[in-house]
């Protein structure tokens, strides 16, 4: 019997986002697996802005919901307004459609705060782009408690995946009998590692990692 697609929602706000989302989008319309769910707001559902959820009807996906936010003006207050009734309106649409997952991309304060509604009705959550770096910015904040809340990871390179496991996410791979891998201070160790080697105390070479130093079970591991 044939797995029943799972009904994906993705929200975009801004025309930046989109433009990343777009092949995204694409692909997911052509799947057997997903019933796609698009969510609009934020700039693309202000005139100010270009109205630019018009771009993404003219590449022919479909919108399942308006959702406008940009009632309060600017400012940080204002930025929190938003933020709280962006969280308000996106746990109602969440909660009476209840899709299996929601896909969010990036940094920006109206996507941390549907993130957050997703993980308050308890929807999971896959974010693609954490582990990015913008010093000195908001998005950093926004971007890792994004990072937190969510389930899946899809990083952009190798680099901010490091970054997304060292903030305790675990890695995606399991590890056999007579396999090893590198894991960073502080990080989560993937299914099937039990102990942990210093790194003072190997070298590699071929493919091939000597251990010097044998360890136990549960040895440099904390909170397990």
């Amino acid at each position: 019997m044939a797995a029943q697609p799972k009904t994906l929602a993705v929200v975009t706000g801004t025309r930046a986002e989109y433009g990343l989302l777009r092949p995204v989008i694409q692909k997911l319309l052509k799947s057997d697996d997903f019933i796609l769910k698009v969510l609009a707001t934020g700039a693309h559902l202000a005139p100010e802005f270009g109205n630019t959820v018009q771009e993404i009807e003219a590449d022919g996906v479909p919108i399942a919901a308006r959702i406008p936010i940009l009632k309060f003006g600017t400012g940080p207050l204002a930025t929190a307004d938003t933020v709280a009734y962006t969280i308000q309106q996106f746990s109602r649409w969440f909660w009476e459609h209840k899709p299996d997952a929601v896909l969010v991309l990036g940094d920006r304060y109206e996507i941390f705060a549907a993130a957050q509604a997703a993980a308050m009705t308890g929807v999971p959550i896959a974010h693609i782009s954490g582990g990015d770096v913008t010093l000195g910015a908001a998005d950093d904040y926004y971007r890792h408690c994004i990072t937190k809340m969510a389930h899946l990871h899809f990083p952009s390179c190798a680099e901010y995946a490091r970054r997304v496991i060292r903030m305790g996410e675990a890695p995606d791979f399991k590890l056999s009998l007579t396999e090893a891998c590198p894991i960073p201070t502080g990080g989560m160790l993937p299914e099937g590692a039990d102990s942990v080697v210093m790194l003072e105390d190997t070298s590699e070479a071929g493919g091939w990692v000597e251990i010097r130093r044998g360890v136990q079970a549960g040895e440099n591991i904390i909170g397990r």
